[in-house]
């Protein structure tokens, strides 16, 4: 069982209690916290997920359909005391777990989501498979591609005091294994997101085209993937079968051209 899935467990217990508490208590609101961003994600897609996580999901928005999810920094969560290693002197006296956040009795404190936030949450989604086994690698996120970790990991190397301590050899090992570390990511985003992201939008066997007039594109080449071209599909080319098997595109200076749907990749938007 991976994190994320324990975390969904949390918010299916939550959302569990909230709707036995509704019978007796009659609240005229009732709001859901986790400092779960993939949960959160979860609850609030449209889309299917495995068996496991969309099972829970299902009953988490049947239960909670009427009620707000909102996210919490894991600071002011205080469900994550005892997984800190705190004292028990330190359970016994903290305000935190017996009153709660303090800003939570005050909706016009709560938290809002200030820029960094938002890079930090949109950039730590995960964009490849969550695996289930423990022994897989974490989900590759566009955080790994910009900074080679997840933007809510502490990243203690990149401290001001340790930079003024750094020597020429030093800052360059740190940079070298920042590189690799970029490189290695980008290896795995071609690998598995480009990989499953066409394999989504194919259509062999499928009478139903996934790609449609109108689309944006991205054509493939052998340049880097910055340097690919946009364009739009403009009409599509079926097969005696009836299934698409390529497009007409417009390019950005205008020019018609044809592609097979395997060279294209379609623009998430």
């Amino acid at each position: 069982m991976t994190l994320p899935k324990l975390e969904l467990m949390a918010a299916v217990i939550g959302a569990r209690m909230a709707k036995n508490i509704t019978k007796t208590l009659k609240p005229q609101r009732i709001v859901l916290w986790s400092d779960s961003q993939i949960v959160l994600h979860w609850i609030s897609s449209l889309k299917s997920f495995g068996r496991i996580v969309q099972n829970r999901v299902i009953e988490i928005k049947e239960s909670t359909q009427n009620y707000d999810w909102k996210y919490v920094p894991t600071d002011s969560n205080p469900a994550d005391l005892q997984t800190r290693g705190i004292s028990s002197t330190q359970f016994k006296e903290s305000t935190l777990w017996m009153q709660g956040p303090s800003w939570i009795s005050d909706e016009n404190s709560w938290p809002t989501w200030t820029p960094q936030e938002i890079e930090r949450v949109i950039n730590d989604r995960p964009i490849t498979y969550v695996s289930s086994d423990i022994r897989d690698p974490e989900p590759l996120t566009p955080s790994h591609l910009l900074q080679g970790r997840t933007l809510s990991q502490e990243n203690n190397s990149d401290s001001e005091d340790n930079n003024f301590k750094l020597d020429f050899t030093e800052a360059n090992k740190r940079f070298n294994h920042k590189v690799a570390l970029i490189e290695h990511f980008a290896k795995r985003w071609r690998m598995e997101y480009l990989t499953g992201l066409r394999e989504f939008h194919r259509v062999a066997g499928d009478k139903s085209a996934h790609v449609k007039i109108g689309s944006v594109v991205q054509i493939i080449n052998n340049s880097p993937r910055m340097m690919w071209k946009l364009a739009v599909i403009e009409d599509l080319i079926t097969g005696k079968d009836e299934v698409v098997r390529a497009v007409k595109l417009r390019t950005s200076n205008g020019l018609i051209t044809t592609r097979p749907i395997v060279k294209l990749v379609p623009l998430e938007i």
